[in-house]
Protein backbone atom coordinates (compact mmCIF):
# COMPACT_ATOMS: atom_id res chain seq x y z
CA UNK A 1 0.00 0.00 0.00
CA UNK A 2 1.25 3.46 -0.77
CA UNK A 3 0.15 6.99 -1.11
CA UNK A 4 1.87 8.91 -4.16
CA UNK A 5 1.79 8.80 -7.82
CA UNK A 6 4.78 6.85 -8.12
CA UNK A 7 4.24 3.25 -6.16
CA UNK A 8 2.42 1.66 -9.21
CA UNK A 9 5.69 1.23 -10.82
CA UNK A 10 5.98 -2.39 -8.56
CA UNK A 11 2.26 -3.41 -8.92
CA UNK A 12 2.99 -2.66 -12.51
CA UNK A 13 6.17 -5.22 -12.82
CA UNK A 14 4.31 -7.34 -10.94
CA UNK A 15 1.32 -7.43 -13.10
CA UNK A 16 3.26 -7.18 -16.17
CA UNK A 17 5.64 -10.83 -14.78
CA UNK A 18 2.03 -12.59 -14.36
CA UNK A 19 0.57 -11.82 -17.69
CA UNK A 20 4.17 -12.92 -19.07
CA UNK A 21 3.93 -15.89 -17.10
CA UNK A 22 0.67 -16.92 -18.31
CA UNK A 23 1.04 -16.09 -21.70
CA UNK A 24 4.29 -17.74 -21.65
CA UNK A 25 5.74 -14.78 -22.94
CA UNK A 26 10.31 -15.78 -24.23
CA UNK A 27 12.52 -14.28 -21.37
CA UNK A 28 14.15 -12.18 -23.59
CA UNK A 29 10.41 -10.37 -25.29
CA UNK A 30 9.79 -9.44 -21.66
CA UNK A 31 9.03 -6.14 -19.92
CA UNK A 32 11.99 -5.02 -18.27
CA UNK A 33 10.84 -2.90 -14.82
CA UNK A 34 11.94 0.81 -14.84
CA UNK A 35 14.95 1.61 -12.23
CA UNK A 36 14.90 3.32 -9.52
CA UNK A 37 15.18 7.31 -10.12
CA UNK A 38 18.00 9.25 -8.39
CA UNK A 39 16.42 11.70 -5.93
CA UNK A 40 16.45 14.92 -7.27
CA UNK A 41 19.07 17.60 -4.87
CA UNK A 42 17.03 20.19 -2.73
CA UNK A 43 18.25 23.03 -5.04
CA UNK A 44 16.65 20.83 -8.51
CA UNK A 45 13.66 20.56 -6.43
CA UNK A 46 13.43 24.11 -5.95
CA UNK A 47 14.41 25.26 -9.33
CA UNK A 48 11.67 22.75 -10.65
CA UNK A 49 8.76 24.12 -8.19
CA UNK A 50 9.97 27.77 -8.89
CA UNK A 51 11.93 28.59 -12.20
CA UNK A 52 11.93 31.75 -12.35
CA UNK A 53 13.49 32.12 -8.98
CA UNK A 54 16.41 34.38 -8.69
CA UNK A 55 19.33 35.26 -5.86
CA UNK A 56 17.62 38.65 -5.15
CA UNK A 57 14.73 36.73 -3.01
CA UNK A 58 11.84 38.94 -1.52
CA UNK A 59 11.17 38.72 2.21
CA UNK A 60 7.95 37.60 3.49
CA UNK A 61 5.08 39.51 3.63
CA UNK A 62 4.26 37.96 6.75
CA UNK A 63 6.32 36.92 9.72
CA UNK A 64 6.36 33.63 10.30
CA UNK A 65 4.42 34.01 13.61
CA UNK A 66 1.93 35.60 11.73
CA UNK A 67 1.63 32.61 9.62
CA UNK A 68 0.85 30.04 13.09
CA UNK A 69 -2.72 28.65 12.74
CA UNK A 70 -4.77 25.90 11.42
CA UNK A 71 -5.49 25.29 8.11
CA UNK A 72 -8.29 22.90 6.51
CA UNK A 73 -9.23 20.80 3.40
CA UNK A 74 -12.02 19.03 3.23
CA UNK A 75 -10.34 15.80 1.17
CA UNK A 76 -6.63 16.58 3.51
CA UNK A 77 -7.94 17.36 6.71
CA UNK A 78 -6.52 20.19 8.80
CA UNK A 79 -2.88 21.29 9.08
CA UNK A 80 -1.45 22.96 12.18
CA UNK A 81 1.14 25.63 11.10
CA UNK A 82 3.29 26.72 14.30
CA UNK A 83 6.88 27.27 15.77
CA UNK A 84 8.89 24.22 16.50
CA UNK A 85 11.79 25.27 19.93
CA UNK A 86 14.20 26.24 17.38
CA UNK A 87 11.97 29.51 16.07
CA UNK A 88 11.25 26.95 12.66
CA UNK A 89 8.02 27.11 11.01
CA UNK A 90 6.59 23.88 11.07
CA UNK A 91 3.09 21.89 9.54
CA UNK A 92 1.51 19.12 11.46
CA UNK A 93 -1.20 17.32 9.68
CA UNK A 94 -3.72 16.19 12.25
CA UNK A 95 -4.16 12.62 12.87
CA UNK A 96 -1.02 11.87 10.90
CA UNK A 97 2.56 11.12 11.99
CA UNK A 98 4.53 13.29 9.34
CA UNK A 99 5.18 16.66 9.25
CA UNK A 100 6.62 19.52 7.47
CA UNK A 101 9.21 22.21 7.90
CA UNK A 102 9.24 25.15 6.00
CA UNK A 103 12.24 26.76 4.34
CA UNK A 104 11.34 30.34 2.78
CA UNK A 105 11.80 31.02 -0.73
CA UNK A 106 10.96 34.42 -2.00
CA UNK A 107 8.00 36.61 -0.61
CA UNK A 108 4.87 34.04 -0.22
CA UNK A 109 6.96 30.95 -1.66
CA UNK A 110 8.27 28.46 0.75
CA UNK A 111 9.34 24.59 0.55
CA UNK A 112 7.82 22.35 2.78
CA UNK A 113 10.10 19.54 3.86
CA UNK A 114 8.37 16.44 4.35
CA UNK A 115 9.56 14.21 7.22
CA UNK A 116 8.37 11.07 8.06
CA UNK A 117 9.47 9.16 11.44
CA UNK A 118 9.28 5.43 9.53
CA UNK A 119 11.08 6.42 7.05
CA UNK A 120 14.65 4.47 6.55
CA UNK A 121 16.84 7.53 4.87
CA UNK A 122 17.15 10.64 6.20
CA UNK A 123 15.67 12.23 2.83
CA UNK A 124 12.65 14.44 3.11
CA UNK A 125 10.43 15.15 0.61
CA UNK A 126 10.04 18.53 -0.67
CA UNK A 127 6.77 20.34 -1.57
CA UNK A 128 6.34 23.75 -2.92
CA UNK A 129 4.19 25.95 -0.28
CA UNK A 130 2.90 29.17 -0.64
CA UNK A 131 0.75 31.33 2.52
CA UNK A 132 -1.51 33.50 0.56
CA UNK A 133 -2.11 37.18 2.19
CA UNK A 134 -5.89 37.88 2.24
CA UNK A 135 -7.23 41.53 2.00
CA UNK A 136 -6.85 42.05 5.88
CA UNK A 137 -3.59 41.76 5.22
CA UNK A 138 -3.88 38.25 7.62
CA UNK A 139 -2.52 34.58 5.86
CA UNK A 140 -5.64 33.36 4.43
CA UNK A 141 -4.77 30.26 2.84
CA UNK A 142 -2.41 27.94 2.43
CA UNK A 143 -0.97 25.66 -0.81
CA UNK A 144 0.51 23.13 -0.86
CA UNK A 145 1.78 21.56 -4.52
CA UNK A 146 3.34 18.21 -3.89
CA UNK A 147 4.66 18.02 -7.99
CA UNK A 148 6.41 20.72 -9.82
CA UNK A 149 4.49 22.27 -12.58
CA UNK A 150 3.92 20.40 -15.63
CA UNK A 151 5.05 16.89 -13.82
CA UNK A 152 2.17 14.56 -13.43
CA UNK A 153 3.01 12.28 -10.82
CA UNK A 154 -0.76 12.03 -9.38
CA UNK A 155 -0.71 14.29 -7.04
CA UNK A 156 -2.24 17.60 -6.46
CA UNK A 157 -2.40 20.96 -5.30
CA UNK A 158 -4.22 21.75 -2.32
CA UNK A 159 -5.88 24.76 -1.17
CA UNK A 160 -6.08 24.44 2.91
CA UNK A 161 -8.32 27.81 4.19
CA UNK A 162 -7.06 28.90 7.52
CA UNK A 163 -9.59 28.10 9.85
CA UNK A 164 -8.86 30.30 12.62
CA UNK A 165 -7.11 33.44 13.40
Amino acid sequence: FCNTGSCNAPMESIAFRMLEEKLRTPVKDRHTPPSVPEMPSYDEFVKAFYPDVTDKRLPSPLAPEDLIGTYHDAGYGSIKIQLDAHQNLVGLPVGMEHDFVFEHISGEYWMAMGRWPQATSDRSIPMAAQFVTGVDGKADTFVLSQSPPGQVLGEVTVNFKRSNA
